[in-house]
Formats: structure tokens, sequence, C-alpha cells
């Protein structure tokens, strides 16, 4: 049994199960538990808005698990590094991806509870594919790369690779997010 109880408890609980009356515990079970800051606090970059350039991830955030953590991580990484530099963050919205869903809800609804990032969190599910997230986020990412690092010149995207890609987001309809009654393009 996993539980946090004291472990005088947890061997009179057992020792009442029928069966295990005369059972022994060897290692009492353990909980972890950590604070963590309102994540309100912090914009969609991952940014504290009280105290500037300073940037979270992880359990500090409200969330459990690694994949909760390691995408925060990224993005937080990314905006630390463009702040430096003085340019925009990078935003990943709900409609685009995972990341942009786990996000917004930190930072926009907040947790009582550690956070884990369960599909059915996501109103865009259907559009929100692993077999389709490079036609959904490699323009945007391949874009992003050439606009930090190499400027507006000097880098240039494929011909068939931009087309393909236009092709693509021309093709995809446009969605409504319900939370915010905004009306953004899938791709």
């Amino acid at each position: 049994m996993s539980m946090t109880l004291p472990s005088e408890i947890q061997e009179k609980l057992i020792t009442h199960i029928r069966g295990l009356e005369k059972a022994k515990i060897v290692q009492p079970g353990y909980g972890v538990q950590y604070d963590f800051l309102d994540p309100r606090q912090l914009t969609a970059s991952l940014e504290s808005r009280l105290v500037q350039r300073l940037f979270f991830a992880g359990q500090i955030n409200g969330t459990t698990g690694y994949e909760e953590a390691a995408a925060q991580g990224i993005i937080a990484g990314i905006n630390a590094g463009l702040r430096v530099k003085g340019k925009p963050p990078f935003i990943v919205s709900r409609t685009e991806g995972y990341i942009g869903v786990l996000i917004d809800d930190l930072t926009t609804l907040g947790t009582t509870e550690p956070y884990r990032m369960f599909t059915s969190r996501v109103e865009f599910r259907m559009s929100l594919r692993p077999d389709n997230a490079d036609s959904r986020l490699t323009f945007r990412g391949s874009r992003f790369v050439q606009h930090i690092f190499f400027g507006t010149e000097g880098f240039c995207l494929p011909p068939l690779l931009i087309s393909h890609f236009l092709y693509w987001k021309a093709t995809l309809k446009p969605a409504v997010c319900p939370k915010s009654d905004m009306t953004e393009p899938l791709g």
C-alpha cells in the first residue's frame, strides 16, 4: 500500500485486514510533499510577474510529472534567453500544442493540487495529435530559429518546405478557443 499516514496508524490499518492480523510492516509508506507558488503569478512565457527576468518551471509551478517539468523547462529556458536578448517571448497557444494548454491552464486558472497534463484537458485534442505535430509546429519552429539566430536575412528555408507548410496552414480551418472566445488558426 502507498500511503502517507503515520507508521503506527499504517500498522493498525494493515493488521485490521482479514488475513493480515499478524503482518509486520518492513518499510512504512511515505509521501513527498512540496510547496509551490501560485502559477497565476506567471506570464505565458513562465516569467514571474513579481520579479522580472525570473522564470519558473516544474514542480514549483504546481505540476507533477517529468513530462510537465520538461515542457515548462523548454519554454522557460527559451524565453529566458529571449528576454536577455530583448526579443519577444515564444508562446505556444492552446490551439498549437499540449505545452500551450499546460501553461495556459496554470497561468490563467492556477491549481489546488499537483497538475497533470491529461488529454481530457485539451479542447482541440482531435487536432493536436502526434501524427500532425510536424505540420503544426515545424514551420513555426523553423521561422523562430531563423528569426532569432539568423535575423530576417542570412538563412533561408528550402522553398519546398515553405510551400508544404503554407499549403497545410491554408487548409486548416480556424478554431474558436472557448476559454477566450478568440478565433485563432490551428496551423
